[in-house]
Order: C-alpha cells, then sequence, then structure tokens
C-alpha cells in the first residue's frame, strides 16, 4: 500500500534464514531454540548420511547455506543425555512436549536412534541414515572434544564448557532453514517518517518495525528486532502526536 502512493523501498532482496526450523513447513517453533542454544554444549549437526556438514557454532547464514548444500533434506541436531542435564538450555517441559509432538527424537542406543530418523518422513522424503556412520561422527567428534580442537570446521572448542556425546539416551532433532527476518523494507528517517522514491518525506506516514528497510544491514544481529520495533514505534508515536522527537534521540 505505501509503495502504491510513492514510498521508497530497500534492501528487498535481503533475508535472513533461521536453520533450525521445522522441516515439514519451515514454522521456527519452541524446538528450534534447542540446536541454536546447543552448539557450545557439544550439540552436533548432521545431514541425512549421519556426518556433520559445518562448524556448529557459524552464524546463522552460514549453517543455513551448508544445510542446503549437506547433500539431502533435512538435517538433524544430535545430543546426548549429559548435554541435556548439564548444559543448561533444554528445560525437562521443553523435552519432554518435544518428544510428544514428535519433534525430538529419543533413543538408547544410536542403533535406535537411526531407526527412528529413517522410520519418519520429511515432506515426503525418506532417508537411509546408518548407526555406524553416525557413531563414527560422534566418536570423531568427541575426539575434538577431548583434544580442544576441531581440525574439520575449526570450531572453537572450550574443554571446561562442551560436553561428549558418549552416553545414552540420545537425541536428534530434525530441523532445516526457514526464513526468519526480512531485511528489506520501507526508507525511513531519523523521525521515523517514510520517504519516497524522490528522497521526499510523505506527509503523516510512519513506519517502524520489519515493515522497514536498512536499520539492520544484510544480516540482523540476534535480538535486535524486538528493540527495532520498540525504539523505532516509540519515536514514531510520539512524532505523529507531537511533532517532536523523544530526548532519547536528541
Amino acid at each position: 500500500m505505501a509503495q502504491e502512493i510513492g514510498a521508497n523501498t530497500t534492501q528487498m532482496s535481503n533475508i535472513q534464514l533461521y536453520p533450525f526450523a521445522r522441516p515439514e513447513d519451515g514454522v521456527l517453533d519452541a524446538y528450534a531454540v534447542i540446536p541454536f542454544s546447543g552448539p557450545s554444549s557439544g550439540v552436533v549437526y548432521v545431514n541425512t548420511e549421519g556426518e556433520r556438514y559445518v562448524n556448529e557454532g557459524e552464524r546463522r547464514d552460514v549453517c543455513s547455506r551448508a544445510a542446503q548444500n549437506s547433500g539431502g533434506f533435512p538435517t538433524f541436531a544430535i545430543f546426548g543425555q549429559e548435554i541435556v542435564e548439564k548444559g543448561g538450555f533444554i528445560s525437562d517441559t521443553q523435552l519432554n512436549d518435544g518428544m510428544k509432538d514428535k519433534r525430538i527424537f529419543k533413543a538408547d542406543t544410536f542403533e535406535e536412534l537411526v531407526e527412528i530418523i529413517n522410520s519418519h518422513e520429511y515432506k515426503g522424503n525418506k532417508i537411509s541414515m546408518t548407526a555406524e556412520k553416525l557413531k563414527e561422527t560422534i566418536n570423531t567428534h568427541n575426539g575434538y572434544v577431548e583434544a580442544g580442537e576441531d581440525p574439520d570446521f575449526g570450531k572453537v572448542i572450550d574443554k571446561g564448557v562442551m560436553l561428549k556425546i558418549d552416553s545414552g539416551p540420545y537425541y536428534a532433532i530434525p530441523q532445516w532453514p526457514s526464513v526468519h527476518h526480512t531485511m528489506g523494507g520501507l526508507v525511513i528517517n531519523e523521525k521515523t517518517e517514510v520517504k519516497d522514491i524522490w528522497n521526499v518525506t510523505i506527509p503523516g506516514l510512519y513506519a517502524a518495525g520489519e515493515v522497514t528497510g536498512g536499520v539492520h544491514g544484510t544480516n540482523r544481529l540476534g535480538s535486535n528486532a524486538i528493540p527495532d520495533a520498540l525504539v523505532h514505534g516509540y519515536i514514531a508515536g510520539q512524532v505523529s502526536a507531537t511533532g517532536t522527537l523523544p530526548d532519547f534521540v536528541k
């Protein structure tokens, strides 16, 4: 609607992907945050072959592109019981609800875990992971945790924090990239007034939050979308009501 009256836009081709959404529909559910929070504790990402495909501590865009280039669909976050108990990022309620919703798979052995993984269809896609390959991947990663160095992907390993996956039960979360934030939108000035294609403000039109563009550059930092909406929304409200900027931006 804003464009219909001449509003200008910027960065419309830039989006931000979140690598850990529900594969079936791209929903960023409550369980999608577990793989994101887990790399420093030892969570491992594997492809449909059971192989690591990325430095788990990389940025979201890097992890998303690596998943897309991993050779299959979807990918999986793998972790063990010790990570659940000591990692500090998974609640019992979250874990139990995830298993009930069939978003988190649990098994006492890697053989059983792979059997569960392979028993599901992911948007009609069947996979044939082997327990031997998954165990090899996890054992190799355990060695890297012990040594404090990841020669495959260069992940930073804090030996005092990162845990090995060497005892069950074991868990897997299917995951796939999904659009998380759109970087593009309406061009605004410091008063949140929307500008037209001639760089002239459009009288009475203000914008704040994700409808705007250019605020975060091409890669938004985590958690900044909320203060963006709150701060610019506050500014828009005061400017539209009184014509003056809040004191904190003067």
